[in-house]
């Protein structure tokens, strides 16, 4: 993320601000967004494995297992996303409950009982490093509004 982000010239931000506290506190504290990503070690017959799942529950833009490259030897992006609000979309991506689009990584047999990773970093252009790093490396889920 960090290589990416840089090679994009997009800054890390540190994640700090201040407010007046007012009754409402309507958009008074503006933080800077995240980009995030969830990861998982796979062997080759595993990669294979989920991504036929991905593929059979319709969750994946991907056409063909050889877009869904590692980051580095055999950890795969499963998701890339971004968030205003520092953290509340990276829980919701964790459950498969009735809500906007969600990755719903526990919906997914073949990822039970695995580690899963997720790394956040803070920039200054989220939604610009979110698509960079779709372009660079594609993940393999996409987030769906129905529930698996």
């Amino acid at each position: 993320m960090v290589k990416v982000a840089s090679n994009q010239k997009i800054q890390q931000a540190i994640a700090e601000g201040g407010f007046t506290n007012s009754p409402s506190n309507k958009n008074v504290l503006n933080l800077p967004g995240a980009v995030y990503g969830f990861y998982v070690r796979l062997s080759d017959k595993e990669h294979n494995e989920v991504f036929d799942e991905a593929i059979k529950k319709k969750s994946t833009r991907l056409s063909n297992i050889q877009e869904w490259r590692p980051l580095s030897e055999d950890i795969y992006p499963l998701y890339w996303g971004k968030d205003k609000m520092l953290g509340a979309r990276i829980h919701q991506h964790l459950k498969n409950t009735q809500t906007t689009g969600l990755a719903r990584l526990c919906a997914y047999e073949t990822l039970l009982g695995r580690e899963i990773a997720c790394v956040a970093l803070t920039v200054t252009q989220y939604t610009l490093l979110e698509k960079a790093l779709q372009n660079e490396r594609p993940h393999l889920l996409v987030a769906v509004t129905r529930v698996l």
